[in-house]
């Protein structure tokens, strides 16, 4: 069994799937509430889909719009698309977890292949960083409540409208689809 598991990823790093009618619906509503919402910024993104058992055994995806090329900390196993869109899935009843990092490289290339320049890159320049921030003009230390400095991001940072763009749905076992927003 470990040997099939290991060869499947060698051969096939990232692999296609196929999705049902009703799947294929739940994702036309998911990207098309994201494009008016503006989550796909410059129609650059692609939704991130994550799918795993609830407690009480129901199929659950946890969706969301990514539009950074943050998958590359821990690739997904497969891919689909809707139209245009591009769905990466990570399927948690996919067990195979890649520790070898030869393996996982083949995986991030076949996914970067596959997305093409659908994704803003990370800048690899650690501008971003948490600074003390000074009174202007008269430069003293500003301190908080706590009588500790007043610490405060600067750099790059991506602001642009809500970024809870999450969607959680539970595929009940009548057939009936729950959505939910997280919290």
């Amino acid at each position: 069994m470990i040997l099939i598991c290991l060869r499947s990823v060698v051969e096939f790093p990232c692999q296609y799937i196929e999705l049902t009618a009703k799947e294929k619906e739940v994702i036309a509503y998911y990207i098309i509430d994201g494009t008016k919402r503006n989550f796909f910024l410059n129609d650059m993104g692609v939704v991130m889909l994550k799918v795993e058992n609830d407690k009480q055994g129901r199929k659950t995806w946890y969706l969301s719009i990514e539009i950074e090329d943050r998958y590359k900390e821990l690739p997904p196993q497969k891919w689909t698309t809707w139209g245009t869109y591009m769905v990466l899935v990570n399927d948690k009843s996919d067990s195979l977890v890649l520790q070898d990092s030869a393996a996982l490289e083949k995986r991030i290339k076949c996914l970067e292949e596959v997305i093409g320049s659908r994704l803003y890159g990370r800048s690899s320049n650690k501008i971003d960083r948490a600074t003390v921030w000074p009174d202007f003009p008269l430069g003293n230390i500003l301190l908080d409540q706590n009588g500790k400095p007043n610490i405060r991001r600067v750099g790059k940072q991506l602001l642009l409208g809500n970024s809870n763009n999450g969607l959680i749905i539970i595929f009940n076992n009548d057939g009936t689809i729950e959505r939910q927003h997280p919290s």
